[in-house]
């Protein structure tokens, strides 16, 4: 589908996460393929020429080796902007209750015992 509609550039937006499409990224479909977003490391594919990235994520004096070509942004490669609804911030517990409690928002599944 991807060759049969011309797509000259196709971005990838899950990494190695669950719901990826790095099958078909592998078989090259378009001339410019790019990762960006989901997992901010490099997947590992030739066929994979760009990686959206920022100065934070993957510094210029990284020694990492990645298989992407890296475009950094100039701020960051997330986007995100609360809605106007949510309000302003709270002070965090920590400051009531002298202790501080972690969070994550992770897949429910990888939580157990240890």
């Amino acid at each position: 589908m991807v060759r049969r509609d011309q797509i000259d550039i196709l971005v990838e937006l899950a990494g190695h996460t669950a719901g990826n499409r790095l099958d078909v990224m592998a078989l090259q479909p378009a001339p410019i393929q790019v990762s960006w977003i989901g997992y901010p490391n490099t997947t590992g594919l030739d066929s994979i020429q760009y990686r959206f990235t920022d100065a934070r994520a993957d510094p210029e004096d990284t020694e990492q080796r990645f298989t992407e070509e890296l475009v950094r942004l100039p701020h960051s490669f997330l986007c995100y902007t609360p809605p106007p609804e949510v309000g302003s911030v709270s002070p965090p517990p920590s400051e009531a209750l002298s202790y501080i409690t972690f969070g994550s928002f992770n897949n429910v599944a990888k939580v157990n015992a240890r």
